[in-house]
């Protein structure tokens, strides 16, 4: 890290996965099937731990994650060879990119700046096999060995980036990750998450938006709203399903429902930030 302040907060939040990842093999908890991840992260555009989870240009380099606008929780980075075909161009390749794609034309069309959104992870390390997709070995699976010191740590390392990066709205991508996180949620209202069925149960139930959620990390809370969205390589055949009902009472269905979501989360926001300004205080 430089003089200047560069990779600040994301070498605060690289440090914590490490000691995380630490504590858990010296308890013998480490899950097989996963890689730790001990490598020097990307330093382009990227998702967390791969990279520091920021986006920026082509041949561009990451100074460090924004903070305040919005973050976006994935499942997991992927596999070992995923990184390591991404170290020729020291960034993920985003062009061509299912992922990529979908969120490039999503939070273009929603006017969201991807250079203000922190991209990140659920589970530290990295898949040692093959298989990109799907349930990630040491903590998707129920039946999986050690799930929960594994798992509890890796929720402590979302908490601890989401007061660091301080996000506006938390967007959750997949079916995966409503049961995981889940448990931050508690006395929140989030119905439907810890028994996650299907976002169309979830979107019946009236709570795929969590409106002001505190996170709790060390002596510091920091409280944002919480949306599950479809993860972006499905959006096509997903989002059709989605619904959700605006301020004015209209019930909106698929993609449209999605970006209103995202929107009202936005809107939840300015308002509480509105609030705490002085000139509202005066």
């Amino acid at each position: 890290m430089g003089e200047d302040g560069e990779f600040r907060l994301a070498a605060c939040v690289f440090e914590h996965m490490k000691q995380l990842q630490s504590d858990v093999q010296d308890a013998g908890h480490w899950p097989e099937g996963v890689a730790e991840f001990d490598f020097n992260q990307l330093g382009g555009v990227g998702f967390f731990p791969g990279a520091k989870g920021a986006y920026v240009g082509k041949g561009e380099q990451v100074k460090d994650i924004p903070v305040g606008g919005v973050m976006v929780l994935g499942h997991d980075w992927g596999t070992v060879k995923d990184y390591t075909d991404c170290l020729e161009r020291d960034a993920e390749n985003v062009g061509g990119n299912r992922t990529w794609d979908g969120m490039r034309k999503f939070f273009n069309n929603l006017k969201i700046d991807l250079s203000e959104i922190y991209f990140t992870n659920f589970f530290m390390g990295l898949r040692e096999g093959a298989v990109s997709v799907g349930e990630f070995p040491g903590g998707g699976h129920p039946a999986a060995k050690n799930k929960t010191t594994y798992v509890d740590a890796c929720r402590e390392l979302v908490r601890m980036q989401i007061v660091t990066q301080k996000p506006k709205v938390l967007i959750v991508y997949g079916a995966h990750l409503p049961r995981l996180i889940s448990p931050l949620l508690e006395n929140s209202g989030a119905i439907g998450w810890k028994q996650f069925q299907g976002f169309k149960d979830m979107d019946k139930k009236g709570t795929p938006l969590v409106a002001e959620v505190g996170f709790e990390f060390g002596r510091e809370t920091h409280i944002t709203t919480v949306v599950s969205l479809v993860h972006p390589c499905y959006r096509n055949r997903t989002a059709e399903h989605r619904s959700w009902k605006n301020d004015q009472g209209e019930l909106l269905h698929g993609d449209v429902a999605e970006k209103e979501m995202v929107l009202e989360a936005m809107r939840i926001a300015d308002r509480r930030l509105a609030l705490r300004s002085p000139t509202m205080a005066s």
